[in-house]
């Protein structure tokens, strides 16, 4: 069969069933047998009638038995057999003789059934008429048997239930019940229809009765059948209900029909006897009948939940909650624990299910059945079993769910109601249902309620003193705390009275430390703003509650192993409260500290105070981590602590960026005088009354306990958590001077000290002692990094440490040159420079020569380069410097000139540094140093590149396309990370070559060697200027100009000589002169008059010594300064003629008067004649005296030189007489030092501070500070000693002055001890109102005599003293004129000298007193005829113009020796000739000219020009606040006279002076600042000096120039925080925040211009300054730092602005672009004359041009 057949079957087999469809082939019951009819005869029937004998008859009966059964009579067969036996059942027939008979009824009816008819009721009456007893179970079997199991009551329907009501007490009796009760269900279910509803009632109250009867499980479950049938199959009468339900509720109660019972029960509620049968219950609960029937009792509760609200809740039924719930409360009075519990479930199951739904009426009734259970299960009942453990905690979870449904507002019942159960059963409620129970009842305590207080005060007695739970008491506490903020404004006296203090007057001794906890924060949260009686009530309780040792309790949760240690572990939970009572008292101080009366915060500041004291005293009582937590939050409300100017204190607020706000009642320094009110230092001051009536209500903190805190701890905790806090704060600290000078005692000192021995005193076991020290290997370069900074910001109180304490910081910082901190330490020891000139210029040989053992590493290169640039400007500091230091600074430097490892900027700085510190160091020791500075460049430049070069080619060589290919793209990478300032790795590195990057690095070393061979023998202005002798001379004559290597040689000879005026043999011009005057045409410019007066910046100015050395090409003199040749007669009644001294001259040199009237003799010789018309001539003037000059003007990428000379040749055969012309001659200086030694200070091993391991830091550790510590005291004695008597050598070094003419009458100048060097005139070494006075004219011949005494070239031994610079710092005035120094009744008419002293540019901060004197041979030389003419004054444009030309045959016939004669006489012989190059003759053309013109136009120095603003009060972010202040403090005035000298911008020539853009007409102002060097030339910007304007509101004028600058110094006097970009403009990169400081000190720190990363020049500059450290700094020396700073800044912008614009021409220095334009003008030459461009010449090595000369 298929498988869709099968499936088809399935499916009609169970429609069949379904449908109780029976199978046709099925045998029926009682089916008769398909045989054939049987026939009974006569005689069979005979046999069982009554006529036969009784034996014979019973047994014929039974052998039919199985026939009348099985076999099919014959018609009318049945109605014969029964006639036949009916006798047998009558009553009073045998029992045995009956019983067969109705076994064959049986028999016959069970076979004959189907074919009984109408007999059925026949048999029915005879089944009834049988009333035996003994008969009761054939009579069952019989109508079981009629009834086809009752299933069939055809014929007797109506008579079956009431026999069956009859029958069934008789059956019950009999114990046959099962069979009855299958039957009777049978019955039910089938004929329901024909049972009355008596025979209905009847039959269920019997069967309700069974259970109680029988307890076979059988015969119950039988009764369940039977009710469940009657209640779906028929009706059941009301009279039954109550016992249907009763039934049910006692069989719920077993465990094994209560799932039948509930289910019978359910199908119950659900007819039309639901609602009857609620109520039925309802009334069964509130039945108080005796006895009481529990079972009964806990059913119907059971089913009333169930039905109502349970899981299976009938849904017909429509009570209400509140219909059945007071049935539940009347059954409570029945004390049952059964069922009470049955009503908590039951209760349970509604509040949880239907809480949010019920009304205020239901809830009423449910909190009096919770109050009805709470007291059932508080009394215990007798009788009764135990209460079940369950019940309690139910009944609790009623009471969570309601309190759930109160916290989300969904709780409709009286809440004060609902709390008063909680408040009954509190006890064993949850902490936080007792919480919830407080806060209701915290609600109620209002002032506005009756006896509130005494409420509050119950509440705390209960919930606090009496409670033993933590929370709970907290929760108290938390009330009490609310109700004190919200009410003690009104009733604060009354609340702490009357509850605080009673039950917190013993806090202290309360065993819970959570609850001393909440208690110590609700006292400190009340003392914030309680009155004054109160707060010291308080107080008192804290001071008791902190006044305990803080000590761990030590617990070893796991026992000692055998020969192991025990594992200890500390408690420190007990502490919690005092640590909480101090950490309070810390933030209550910043809080009082604002408030009155200030003796509240003195109080807590004493108690603060006095608890760390404690600790300290009594270490053994405070060894916890809690203690030192205590500590450091008690170390840092410390060190926050700040004071302004008016001494007032105040707290860091570090939530709103460290904003600094100051009390008016606390002080920390009481100020009384009527002197004293006003403070000069304040950035901010105050009227005098104000600060009267401040000093005179404010109190006095004694801040003295507090800093002596600070050392105690840094000598006694062992903690570093402590040690760190005070470490890291106290540079923060040390800037508020304030503060910190108002300590009494010689804290300062003591600090100091402290600090160095825990970096130099090995002894004191430092960081070994430490705990909790961080995670890891903490090394002692780790812990000295931490005290570093702290030793950098004791730099500013110099004043307050004695000189050795001022040694020993400084040999600290000296140290810390090779720790993790050497930027840092580098930069301090900048400022000692600047600060402690005394002792750091002893300690200062130390520092260099530590400095030059570190490695040059990328984050060192700017902080050691600026030190360098810095000390160079304080020549106190190196006035004592021999060959060894100076080659130390040189061996420094010159590492940071290697282009692989350096930035640009870097390599440049270096190059600023090599050769200022060149022109700085003295003369004679320069030829040395040549060769160890060509060398170091040759080691760190050339020969890199050469090595690279030679990497390339192999590279080249050896590898195809593509790895050349790849090749190059790393050195593109390569060549990228060197511009942006980045570093390559330490390790041997040689990137790829670079042609553009080698051609800048090798054209540095150009101008190196350049400088070099201009100062390497004498110190000259970069820029000379012809004098109008010099002018008079050359005018009209011949120029020509050559190019000779990287030279530019222009040769001018004079005119004249040719046009002879008469007889006189003199030519047209002398004669003019002598005449009085020339032609109109020709005549120059009247000078100014003698009589007229400087203006008034010149007696502003501050500097006599950098204002009178200010001149060079760019000069800012403020009139023009005029130069004369030596070549007068200087006499008394003259005015003073200054001659050149190779430096320049000052610009106080007043003009000559009657110059143009002068004697021509008077001008030139010095003759003066008797003659009051001056025009008659000398008979010893030679013919043509105006010919045979020559100009040599030699431009150089250093600068230019000139020089004048005459030819003293004869040039025709009439001799004339040669005239007494004055010499100056070169005086060289013997070389007889030891050439330096190299290689012994650029040692191979260099220290790397950055990367420096431990073992290195520790032998150096013990290197510099060696472990004997007793023997420390005697060896700083020694080196003092030692110190001092090389000083004592020092002072004897030998100066030679005897330099003499060997003509017996002319006179000398000679330096007395106190003078400067004659050559080197160095401006900031002399005074010159002193030097002046020294001068003396001395006799030849007793300078002979002196000098023939002595040895010679033997120097002679001057006192240290009389050698000693005279430094001026920036308070001189100007020098007054020189006076007249020669004699006046001379009756020679000789020729004397005049020598200029006044300082030049280039001088004013230069060499030492040696520089040019030391070692000079006594010899004596006829002087030629030779003016060094290098001095900077009006007339060089003119003068420029005239020497670019070349001669032109127009010219050839002018007077005047040829140029092209005078060059080849020098050139020939190899005075000029440099290397194999040949002099180039320029063209005279216009291109030429221009480049000449261009290279004249770069300076011969560095030009920077830098911003100047000043910010007010409230001007931080108003830019036009900004720039329209007119003025400033007095303070910022101070420090403009400091950053340079004010000049006059009206008289300054732009193309001589440089002004840095400004007009000079007026409409930038009158005035500017300036300041200049030998190297450089700065001018500022400065924003007050410019006018403000009503047609330009917002300073657009200003802002053309500040704007623009590059670096913009803000002196910050607002108070406020200042950020960059306040002024808005594109190339402002770098800002110097200058903030004012009390003690006239500073604070400077700088902030880089934050842009986008694409712009890589500012990034690149915030990169390379990342200054992020403030120095502070005096107001004395802070011109000077922010000076070299703002220097720095604008070359490293100037830097990399060009190397972001122009990458492939980067920029160093305007020497490097000299030398560019000199090459440029090579190339244009070449390319006219010969069409092409010659093909650059082999790099030549740095020659060592020393070598011949």
């Amino acid at each position: 069969m298929s498988r869709q057949g099968k499936q088809e079957e399935n499916l009609k087999d169970k429609l069949k069933s379904l449908f109780r469809i029976k199978d046709k082939s099925a045998p029926v019951t009682f089916q008769r047998p398909t045989v054939r009819e049987f026939i009974f005869t006569p005689d069979v029937l005979k046999d069982i009638g009554p006529e036969s004998p009784a034996n014979n008859r019973l047994r014929t009966i039974r052998e039919l038995c199985n026939t009348v059964q099985t076999k099919k009579l014959e018609e009318n067969a049945i109605e014969a057999l029964w006639h036949s036996i009916k006798d047998l059942v009558l009553p009073g027939t045998a029992a045995e003789s009956r019983q067969i008979a109705l076994h064959f009824l049986h028999s016959l009816i069970e076979g004959q059934l189907q074919y009984l008819g109408i007999l059925r009721a026949h048999f029915f009456s005879v089944i009834e008429d049988l009333s035996n007893h003994e008969d009761l179970s054939q009579r069952l079997e019989l109508f079981k048997a009629l009834s086809e199991n009752g299933r069939n009551l055809q014929e007797f329907e109506d008579l079956a239930g009431p026999l069956l009501l009859r029958m069934m007490p008789d059956v019950l009796a009999s114990g046959n019940m099962s069979t009855f009760l299958q039957l009777l269900v049978q019955i039910v279910k089938y004929n329901a229809a024909y049972l009355d509803e008596d025979v209905i009632c009847g039959l269920v109250k019997q069967t309700c009765m069974i259970p109680n009867r029988s307890r076979s499980e059988e015969d119950i479950k039988m009764c369940l059948d039977i009710l469940d049938a009657v209640v779906c199959y028929s009706y059941l009468p009301c009279e039954c209900l109550q016992h249907v339900i009763a039934a049910l509720c006692r069989m719920i109660n077993m465990p094994k029909y209560c799932l039948n019972s509930w289910e019978l029960m359910k199908k119950l509620l659900g007819t039309h006897l639901g609602h009857s049968s609620i109520y039925t219950m309802c009334c069964m609960l509130q039945d108080r009948r005796q006895p009481t029937d529990h079972n009964l009792l806990r059913g119907s509760v059971f089913f009333v939940g169930m039905a109502l609200w349970g899981s299976k809740k009938v849904p017909t039924l429509k009570h209400t909650f509140s219909s059945v719930l007071p049935s539940f409360l009347q059954v409570l009075s029945t004390n049952s624990h059964i069922v009470a519990y049955e009503v908590v479930l039951s209760i349970h199951r509604l509040v949880k299910k239907y809480g949010k739904d019920l009304q205020h009426v239901t809830w009423n009734i449910v909190m009096d059945i919770l109050e009805g259970l709470l007291k059932l299960m508080e009394v215990s009942v007798p009788n009764q079993p135990p209460l079940d453990p369950r019940m309690p905690v139910d009944f609790h979870d009623i009471l969570s769910i309601i309190e759930d449904l109160h916290m989300h507002g969904h709780f409709a019942g009286c809440v004060s109601r609902f709390f008063k159960i909680i408040e009954m059963c509190a006890s064993k409620r949850p902490e936080s249902s007792v919480s919830m129970l407080i806060t209701h009842h915290a609600q109620m305590i209002l002032p506005v309620k009756e006896n509130w207080i005494q409420n509050l005060y119950s509440l705390l007695e209960k919930y606090f003193r009496q409670e033993s739970r933590t929370m709970i008491r907290t929760k108290a506490l938390a009330v009490l705390s609310f109700v004190l903020s919200v009410n003690k404004h009104v009733h604060e006296d009354e609340l702490i009275n009357n509850v605080v203090l009673p039950h917190l007057g013993h806090i202290d001794q309360d065993s819970d430390p959570e609850v001393r906890k909440v208690a110590a924060e609700m006292l400190l949260c009340l003392a914030q703003s309680c009155s004054h009686q109160c707060f010291l009530h308080i107080i008192v309780l804290l001071e008791k509650l902190i006044d305990k040792p803080v000590v761990a309790i030590v617990t070893t949760p796991y026992p000692s192993t055998e020969g192991g240690e025990t594992l200890q572990q500390h408690d420190e939970s007990h502490l919690v409260d005092i640590k909480t009572g101090i950490l309070g008292l810390v933030d209550l101080l910043r809080i009082k500290l604002y408030t009155y009366p200030s003796s509240e915060c003195l109080k807590i500041y004493q108690m603060v105070v006095g608890h760390i004291r404690t600790q300290y005293n009594n270490s053994q009582d405070y060894s916890s981590h809690t203690a030192a937590v205590i500590r450091k939050a008690i170390m840092t409300a410390l060190l926050e602590m700040r004071s302004d100017s008016l001494s007032r204190m105040g707290f860091i607020n570090k939530e709103q960026d460290n904003l600094l706000k100051f009390s008016p009642y606390i002080v920390c320094e009481l100020r009384c005088d009527d002197d004293t009110l006003s403070v000069p230092s304040s950035p901010n001051p105050v009227p005098k009354d104000s600060s009267k009536f401040l000093w005179t209500s404010a109190s006095l903190l004694n801040y003295t306990e507090a800093f002596s805190l600070f050392i105690t701890c840094l000598k006694h905790d062992l903690d570093w958590q402590v040690i760190e806090c005070v470490l890291v704060n106290l540079p923060l600290l040390l800037q508020n001077k304030t503060l910190i000078l108002s300590t009494q005692g010689d804290l300062i000192d003591t600090l100091c000290h402290v600090l160095c021995a825990m970096v130099n005193d090995r002894q004191l076991g430092f960081p070994e002692k430490l705990t909790s020290v961080p995670f890891g290997k903490f090394t002692r370069s780790d812990f000295h990094a931490y005290i570093f900074p702290v030793l950098a910001s004791m730099v500013s109180y110099h004043k307050y440490l004695d000189r050795n304490r001022q040694k020993e910081l400084i040999k600290c910082l000296e140290f810390g040159l090779v720790s993790k901190c050497a930027k840092l330490c580098t930069n301090a020891l900048r400022l000692c420079t600047l600060e402690m000139q005394e002792v750091m210029m002893r300690q200062l040989p130390s520092v260099l020569l530590q400095l030059s053992k570190i490695s040059a590493t990328v984050s060192m290169a700017i902080p050691v380069l600026a030190f360098l640039s810095s000390i160079v400007r304080l020549p106190k500091m190196y006035a004592n410097f021999v060959e060894d230091e100076y080659m130390s600074v040189f061996a420094i430097a010159l590492p940071y000139t290697n282009p692989f490892k350096f930035s640009h900027y870097t390599v440049s700085l270096a190059h600023h540094v090599i050769a200022i510190w060149f022109i700085r160091c003295r003369l004679p020791f320069r030829k040395g140093f040549v060769k160890f500075i060509q060398k170091g460049l040759r080691a760190n430049v050339l020969q890199l590149f050469e090595e690279n070069s030679m990497l390339q080619l192999q590279n080249e060589d050896s590898s195809d396309r593509n790895r050349a290919a790849t090749y190059n793209e790393a050195a593109l990478s390569s060549r990228r990370r060197m511009l942006s300032g980045s570093s390559i790795s330490r390790q041997r590195y040689h990137p790829p070559v670079d042609d553009k990057m080698s051609q800048f690095h090798k054209e540095l070393t150009e101008t190196c060697t350049d400088f070099m061979a201009r100062y390497a023998f004498a110190n000259y202005n970069a820029v000379p200027h012809r004098s109008q002798e010099a002018e008079f001379l050359l005018k009209g004559g011949q120029t020509q100009t050559w190019l000779l290597g990287n030279k530019v040689v222009t040769i001018t000879t004079s005119g004249g000589g040719n046009n002879k005026f008469g007889n006189t043999w003199l030519c047209d011009q002398c004669m003019a002169q002598i005449q009085g005057g020339e032609p109109p045409e020709k005549r120059p410019p009247q000078p100014d008059t003698p009589g007229r007066r400087r203006h008034k910046s010149a007696v502003v100015s501050r500097s006599s010594v950098q204002e009178a050395s200010k001149s060079s090409n760019d000069d800012i003199g403020i009139q023009a300064r005029t130069s004369y040749d030596d070549m007068s007669v200087i006499g008394e009644e003259q005015q003073n003629v200054g001659v050149q001294t190779g430096r320049s001259l000052t610009d106080q040199s007043p003009a000559k008067p009657g110059f143009d009237t002068e004697a021509i003799e008077s001008l030139l010789w010095g003759v003066k004649n008797p003659s009051s018309d001056g025009r008659v001539l000398n008979n010893l003037m030679c013919n043509c005296w105006c010919t045979g000059w020559a100009e040599i003007m030699i431009r150089a990428p250093s600068g230019n030189l000139s020089w004048m000379m005459r030819i003293e040749n004869e040039t025709s055969l009439t001799s004339l007489q040669e005239s007494p012309m004055t010499d100056i001659t070169m005086l060289f200086a013997a070389m007889r030092n030891k050439p330096p030694d190299m290689d012994s200070l650029r040692s191979s091993s260099r220290i790397d501070s950055g990367s420096i391991g431990e073992e290195e830091y520790e032998s150096l550790y013990d290197l510099h500070f060696p472990s004997d510590s007793n023997s420390d005291h005697k060896k700083i004695t020694q080196s003092q000693s030692e110190s001092n008597s090389q000083e004592d050598e020092g002072q004897a070094r030998t100066v030679e002055t005897s330099n003499s003419d060997q003509a017996s009458h002319t006179h000398l100048l000679k330096r007395s001890n106190s003078s400067p060097s004659l050559l080197s005139g160095s401006a900031d070494n002399v005074d010159m109102k002193e030097s002046i006075s020294d001068m003396a004219l001395v006799d030849v011949n007793r300078a002979e005599r002196e000098v023939a005494t002595k040895v010679p070239n033997q120097p002679a031994h001057l006192n240290s003293a009389q050698l000693s610079l005279s430094l001026s710092d920036n308070h001189r005035q100007r020098p007054p004129p020189l006076t007249n120094l020669s004699q006046p009744s001379s009756p020679l008419k000789s020729v004397h000298h005049h020598l200029d002293l006044a300082p030049s540019p280039d001088s004013s901060e230069t060499s030492s007193l040696q520089d040019e004197v030391t070692d000079l041979p006594a010899f004596r030389k006829l002087r030629g005829h030779t003016i060094s003419i290098v001095t900077d004054t009006k007339g060089e444009e003119k003068f420029v113009q005239g020497r670019s030309k070349a001669i032109t045959p127009k010219e050839s016939g002018r007077g005047g020796i040829n140029p092209s004669f005078v060059f080849l006489q020098l050139y020939q012989g190899g005075v000029l000739h440099q290397g194999n190059d040949m002099p180039i003759l320029l063209p005279d053309n216009q291109a030429i000219t221009r480049g000449l013109k261009m290279l004249d136009h770069i300076h011969p120095y560095e030009t920077h020009k830098v911003g100047v603003i000043y910010v007010g009060p409230g001007q931080t972010r108003d830019e036009k606040a900004i720039l329209r202040n007119p003025y400033g403090s007095e303070k910022y005035a101070q420090f403009l006279q400091g950053l340079g000298h004010l000049m006059h911008l009206p008289d300054c020539d732009p193309n001589r002076v440089y002004i840095g853009g400004l007009d000079v007409h007026g409409s930038d102002g009158q005035f500017a600042y300036s300041w200049q060097d030998e190297t450089m030339h700065v001018i500022y910007h400065v924003a007050t000096l410019m006018p403000n304007r009503d047609s330009d509101p917002n300073c657009n004028a200003k802002k053309l120039h500040i704007g623009n600058d590059y670096v913009t110094i803000v002196y910050n006097d607002s108070g406020e925080d200042y950020k960059i970009g306040a002024i808005k403009g594109q190339f402002n990169y770098v800002n110097i925040m200058i903030k004012p400081l009390d003690h006239e000190s500073n604070a400077v720190t700088l902030q880089a211009k934050e842009v986008p990363f694409q712009d890589r020049i500012t990034t690149d500059i915030a990169e390379i300054l990342g200054h992020k450290d403030t120095k502070i700094i005096s107001d004395a020396n802070l011109p000077d730092l922010v000076r070299q700073i703002a220097v720095n800044c604008d070359l490293a912008s100037l830097v990399l602005q060009r190397q972001q614009s122009q990458p492939q021409d980067p920029f160093a220095s305007n020497w490097l672009e000299r030398l560019r334009q000199i090459k440029r003008i090579r190339m244009k030459t070449l390319t006219e004359e010969g069409n092409q461009v010659e093909q650059p010449a082999k790099q030549q090595e740095l020659g060592d041009f020393t070598e011949f000369v």
